[in-house]
């Protein structure tokens, strides 16, 4: 009776496993684009589920059986790895495009094409892109390439790689055309006449279309790249670089902003400082992680200058905070 189970539970494991890839064939329109699963999605998504468990209980009770029935057990067993084997098929195939879209400097070819970026000719850039099989030049692939295009001031090779084919505004509706955007922000080589000129040719290419910074999934100013981005806050072409990106709808005046006055308080950067201020940017943010606000920082450094920009701002102590709070 325990063998007649055992080889009726290893045909379903073999039947689901088939039925699920059937399913799989087609593609279903998932939540992401709006419209949510359909019926068949879900029972897809059921049928793998259920098979999924059928297969670690099959798999269990082979190894009870396996004492009294060595070869039946092992042609059971046979049949349920190559059932479970197909039905990972989906998700391996889609792992395998996905190594496939993170293809970068696997090749001669793409490396020079990336090395290209800094000093190379339009006519040198594209004798190695050329060379790169169509199928490697995914979305991602050339999203990146962009990316590392603007970093590097390189507008002449995005105009001539938007002309082969590769418009920059294709990624103006989604999250990954802010990447194209945060590299030229956040870019180290790039001189703030530069960065302005760089950043202006690329929101030139998303006036088509509705966009927003805020549509980010990144916390703009979350991070300690500030300093670099915007270390001579005092050029006029900084400054411009800044009001470009407010035009866009940058959350400079939300609270991710909060941080990096405290972060300016706490490294004595008067002159971010300032200007942060002047934007009415909180004086009063509380890191989460000392609890202390921008005032409490420079109290703390002893630096009197920024002590009296803070509380020219209405700035106070975390502590007179909580009691304001209590």
């Amino acid at each position: 009776m325990m063998k007649l189970y055992f080889k009726t539970s290893v045909f379903l494991c073999c039947l689901l496993a088939i039925v699920y890839l059937f399913l799989m064939r087609k593609t279903f329109p998932m939540a992401s684009d709006g419209s949510g699963p359909n019926g068949d999605a879900l029972i897809a998504f059921f049928i793998f589920v259920i098979a999924c468990i059928l297969h670690v209980h099959t798999f269990i009770l082979a190894i009870f059986l396996y004492r009294n029935n060595k070869n039946g057990t092992r042609i059971a067993l046979g049949m349920l790895a190559a059932s479970a084997l197909l039905l990972s098929s989906h998700e391996i195939r889609s792992i395998a495009k996905r190594q496939l879209s993170d293809y970068r400097y696997n090749s001669s070819a793409t490396t020079k094409t990336f090395k290209a970026i800094s000093s190379g000719t339009p006519a040198e850039f594209f004798s190695y892109f050329d060379q790169i099989p169509d199928r490697e030049k995914t979305w991602r692939y050339v999203r990146d390439l962009m990316a590392d295009l603007a970093k590097a001031g390189r507008i002449d090779l995005l105009e001539a790689l938007e002309i082969k084919g590769f418009p920059v505004a294709e990624a103006g509706h989604e999250q990954d055309w802010t990447d194209v955007v945060y590299a030229a922000v956040y870019s180290e080589t790039l001189s703030p006449e530069q960065r302005l000129k760089v950043l202006e040719w690329l929101f030139s290419r998303a006036e088509s279309f509705e966009f927003s910074l805020k549509q980010s999934r990144h916390a703009f100013f979350s991070i300690e790249n500030f300093s670099n981005a915007f270390k001579d806050i005092n050029n006029p072409s900084t400054r411009k670089v800044f009001d470009l990106l407010v035009r866009h709808d940058a959350d400079f005046r939300g609270s991710n902003t909060g941080y990096v006055l405290w972060y300016s308080a706490r490294f004595g950067n008067l002159d971010h400082v300032k200007f942060l201020v002047a934007q009415k940017v909180d004086p009063n943010y509380v890191d989460g992680n000392w609890h202390t606000t921008a005032l409490d920082e420079a109290i703390d450094k002893k630096d009197q200058a920024i002590v009296q920009e803070l509380l020219k701002a209405g700035a106070k102590k975390a502590s007179e905070l909580k009691s304001a709070v209590q």
